[in-house]
């Protein structure tokens, strides 16, 4: 049985967007997922959040597969960076990752405090890439927060495979996304 660990988004929880949807998917074929309440999920704070994930991930393997969103993604790759047990995971999906943000992120200069250890501590991408199989990594055309060409960047930081999908947004229940089926197929695909 694989083990999936699921991290939302900022301003996420574990009910939110796809991600019962997918919870339910995997379960419905024998895997086991968790999906961990974020720490201050309105003022995500970087060490926290690895924090959060170390707790959840415990002794990572080729039967840990970690899903990520937004932010999430940002957590998840910090935290392989310094994976405690040197342990290597089956795969990871990415879903809308950044390594910058578009000017429309930002409703106030609060949410710019919040971001900014995020967009200016580089990201450990080869630690990162060690610590992992394989990575998908998927982004929309008219995602309001995320720049298309990032999909460049973690193609080619991480050696990721990547889709572009058209006017999906960032992937939220506020662009009608309840269901995220090439997420569950990379998933299942990764397990093989």
């Amino acid at each position: 049985m694989s083990r999936v660990i699921l991290i939302h988004r900022w301003q996420g929880s574990p009910g939110a967007d796809w991600y019962p949807w997918l919870k339910r998917e995997l379960e419905s074929r024998g895997h086991e997922v968790v999906i961990p309440s974020m720490p201050d999920p309105d003022t995500p704070n970087m060490h926290a959040w690895m924090g959060a994930i170390a707790r959840v991930a415990g002794v990572v393997d080729e039967n840990t597969f970690f899903v990520a969103h937004s932010i999430g993604c940002q957590a998840v790759l910090r935290y392989l960076a310094h994976v405690p047990n040197h342990g290597v995971a089956g795969g990871v999906v990415l879903v809308a990752p950044w390594t910058r943000l578009k000017e429309e992120s930002f409703d106030s200069e609060a949410d710019r405090v919040v971001a900014r250890p995020w967009l200016e501590m580089p990201l450990p991408w080869d630690a990162a890439k060690a610590h992992a199989k394989k990575f998908f990594c998927l982004f929309s055309d008219n995602d309001a927060f995320v720049f298309v060409e990032e999909e460049k960047v973690f193609k080619q930081k991480l050696n990721a495979e990547t889709r572009v999908e058209k006017e999906k947004g960032h992937y939220t229940q506020f662009d009608a996304c309840k269901e995220l089926p090439i997420v569950l197929e990379k998933v299942l695909g990764m397990m093989k």
